[in-house]
């Protein structure tokens, strides 16, 4: 059940992220050191002038350990139909870009609510 709900949860996210016009806030899913690198992101993306375009898919997603009060899973994405641009429209997507990655994402209950607390880059291995 917890697997499955961090899953949820994390699909949820990357559905906010990846239709904004939705209204559905992504940082709502996101606290702690989750929440604080969203911020500074979206800080130092606004002082580039830059933007993500298209979609993020997440093509994998494995539980891999529960406490009782922590989800730890990785998450297998896809950013092949992602490009940075600026507000001119031209690409800023750095050409030595990896198009896949596998992150471990960490989940905890915070305000009743289930929420990513950590994503780090893992050499975890996502099958195509």
């Amino acid at each position: 059940e917890a697997f499955a709900a961090a899953e949820e949860t994390y699909r949820a996210y990357v559905d906010a992220l990846n239709t904004p016009e939705s209204g559905d806030d992504p940082m709502k899913f996101l606290a702690g050191e989750a929440l604080e690198g969203a911020i500074e992101g979206e800080q130092h993306r606004t002082e580039l002038d830059v933007f993500v375009e298209g979609e993020i898919l997440l093509t994998g997603f494995t539980g891999s350990s529960w406490d009782g009060n922590v989800v730890v899973s990785i998450a297998c994405l896809d950013y092949s139909s992602t490009r940075i641009v600026n507000s001119s429209g031209a690409d800023q997507t750095p050409t030595d870009r990896p198009l896949t990655g596998a992150l471990q994402v960490k989940f905890a209950v915070i305000d009743a609510q289930l929420r990513v607390t950590s994503s780090d880059s893992t050499d975890a291995t996502c099958s195509s």
